[in-house]
C-alpha cells in the first residue's frame, strides 16, 4: 500500500516539475517583473473560489506546456487558498526588495500560473491527515455557498442575536 506523501498530489494540482519541467526558484520566476498590475490580478484570482477554473481554462489556451502529453494535466487544479496565500507572501517579499512596483509588466498571468505551480511542488510539513482537513475547511471558507449559510445560522437562527432581529424586523 502506498503511503500518503507518495499520493498527496496525484490528480488534484497541477504539478511545475510536470507543466514547465526545468525547475526555477520563485525569485527566478518573480525576476523584478512584481508590478502593481501583478498585484490586482492576485487579488483577483485569490477573491472567489470560482476564479480558479476561470485561471485555468486561461491557462489551456494561452500557455502551451513544456510536456507533451496534456490530456492528463486538463483535470489538475492550478491552485487553491493555501497556494494563493504562499503566493501573496512571495510576490510582497519580492515586491518590497524592488524600489517601487511598476505600473505594468510583461504577462503577470503566465508568471503567476508558473508561480502558483511551483508552489504546489513544496514539501507540506504537516501529517498528511491533517493537511487534508486544512485544505478542507479553508475550500469550505472561501465558497460563497457555505459563507451563506454560516450566515444564516448566525444572524437567523442564532439565539445571541435573536433581540436585534426582533428590533429590525419590527
Amino acid at each position: 500500500m502506498p503511503s500518503f506523501k507518495q499520493i498527496e498530489n496525484v490528480y488534484t494540482l497541477l504539478s511545475y516539475k510536470d507543466y514547465y519541467g526545468a525547475k526555477k526558484t520563485p525569485d527566478e520566476i518573480l525576476g523584478s517583473n512584481v508590478s502593481l498590475e501583478t498585484l490586482s490580478q492576485i487579488s483577483i484570482l485569490s477573491f472567489l473560489s470560482s476564479e480558479e477554473g476561470k485561471f485555468r481554462a486561461w491557462a489551456k489556451t494561452e500557455l502551451s506546456p513544456s510536456v507533451i502529453n496534456n490530456k492528463k494535466l486538463d483535470d489538475r487544479h492550478v491552485y487553491g487558498r493555501a497556494q494563493v496565500l504562499e503566493c501573496w507572501k512571495l510576490v510582497l517579499i519580492q515586491a518590497s526588495r524592488s524600489l517601487a512596483p511598476k505600473e505594468k509588466s510583461g504577462c503577470s498571468l503566465s508568471m503567476l500560473h508558473e508561480l502558483l505551480t511551483h508552489i504546489n511542488d513544496y514539501e507540506v510539513l504537516e501529517d498528511g491527515y491533517q493537511y487534508f482537513i486544512k485544505s478542507a475547511i479553508t475550500y469550505a471558507r472561501d465558497d460563497f455557498k457555505y459563507k451563506l449559510y454560516r450566515a444564516h445560522k448566525i444572524f437567523i437562527e442564532g439565539k445571541s442575536i435573536d433581540r436585534y432581529v426582533q428590533l429590525f424586523q419590527g
